[in-house]
């Protein structure tokens, strides 16, 4: 047989080419079933990941932005160790005391949660404002008050409502003779003036306390006062101290350090230290007063005596020695550092003798007593030691 019909020359075996096309389109035709039913079971699968996908996002995108408002909220609302006022109670008072066209010092009552605080501020306090670092005094002068309630309290962390102002003059002659302390004709423009100034603010507010019948027993005269400025809030903070418990209340001095340039003297705030006293905290701990006693009378164990009624108070003593200028002098004196003023006061109230001097070549926390002829402890007698 001579054709070749139906014979594929590869394998030499009859119609196998034919067979071999069918087979390889039917395996084509059952792959594509294949991949459809897959395409068709894959999809739907896809299309609900994709979804899950998608909505995990959003729900995680919500979770992170309510996080960080809760976060944004815990940090707007943490409390502050500062004065607690509300809307219902009087807010700080500056009063800036006039003398002869200028400001030694000014006066800050700040009610608290139990009583409050009036501190005493030399007038050359310095504070930070728009303008740039400026005092108080000038500030009051140049009719600036809304920018030293700004500084003042940015710096303390406690809102200072009002400033006003009034002539020491008129402080001085409604004070009441006989109070046991000596107001002084004028002030000084430093901290000793400043807590003077202070002390006689809280005794004419004390002396607004109802009596019997309910009229305020101090209130015509702290009425004659004439101030600079709306004196409202004042008044309404000097009714709440006369109404508040005895000792509710106390003085201090806005601690700060004087800094002197070659033309420029200021006083530079402790920052740190008032938003403590200001948050109901103390004055400088009492173990950080170092008190040294010096007799100058000439009376045997003058100073020991002295040390005697003053250890209640809790400072460290130094040895007891004679003063230079022993036995000759005769009255006793107290220099105190800036920052113990307020305890230099107490010194002289235990004594009941003495004057209370601020010395700037004494290191912080530092009073010396001199005691004088005019000291009479118990028991004395004359000799040396």
């Amino acid at each position: 047989m001579n054709s070749r019909e139906g014979w594929d020359d590869r394998s030499g075996v009859p119609g196998y080419g034919h067979r071999s096309e069918r087979r390889s389109a039917r395996r084509t035709a059952r792959r594509r079933k294949k991949a459809r039913r897959l395409f068709v079971a894959t999809v739907p699968a896809l299309v609900v990941i994709v979804g899950v996908v998608a909505l995990l996002i959003i729900l995680g995108g919500r979770a992170d932005d309510s996080g960080a408002a809760a976060s944004a909220t815990t940090t707007t609302t943490t409390p502050r160790s500062t004065p607690a006022q509300t809307s219902n109670e009087p807010s700080g008072v500056l009063v800036a005391i006039e003398q002869e066209g200028s400001i030694p010092a000014l006066v800050l009552l700040v009610p608290l949660e139990e009583g409050g605080i009036v501190l005493g501020a030399p007038g050359n306090t310095l504070i930070k404002t728009e303008q740039g670092f400026l005092t108080l005094g000038d500030l009051y002068l140049k009719e600036k008050g809304e920018e030293a309630l700004a500084g003042l309290g940015a710096d303390l962390g406690t809102d200072v409502a009002s400033l006003v102002g009034v002539d020491w003059a008129d402080v001085l002659s409604l004070l009441k003779p006989g109070s046991g302390t000596t107001w002084p004709a004028s002030l000084t423009g430093n901290a000793l003036g400043a807590l003077q100034a202070a002390q006689a603010f809280l005794e004419l507010a004390l002396e607004a306390m109802p009596v019997e019948g309910g009229q305020p027993a101090g209130s015509a005269a702290w009425e004659q006062l004439h101030f600079t400025g709306d004196a409202s809030a004042l008044r309404t903070l000097a009714t709440k101290i006369a109404s508040s418990m005895a000792d509710s209340w106390r003085v201090s001095i806005l601690p700060g350090r004087k800094v002197e340039n070659l033309d420029f003297t200021y006083y530079e705030l402790d920052v740190t230290a008032a938003k403590e006293l200001l948050a109901g905290g103390a004055a400088p701990h009492k173990g950080q007063i170092t008190l040294d006693i010096q007799n100058g009378s000439g009376e045997l164990d003058a100073a020991q005596a002295a040390g005697d009624l003053l250890r209640p108070l809790g400072f460290t003593m130094l040895p007891f020695k004679n003063a230079t200028g022993f036995p000759d002098i005769a009255e006793t004196t107290i220099s105190a550092s800036s920052d113990s003023l307020v305890d230099a006061a107490q010194v002289k109230e235990l004594l009941e003798v003495g004057t209370v001097d601020e010395d700037d070549s004494l290191s912080p926390g530092y009073i010396r007593v001199i005691v004088g002829k005019d000291f009479t402890p118990s028991d004395s007698t004359t000799a040396g030691g």
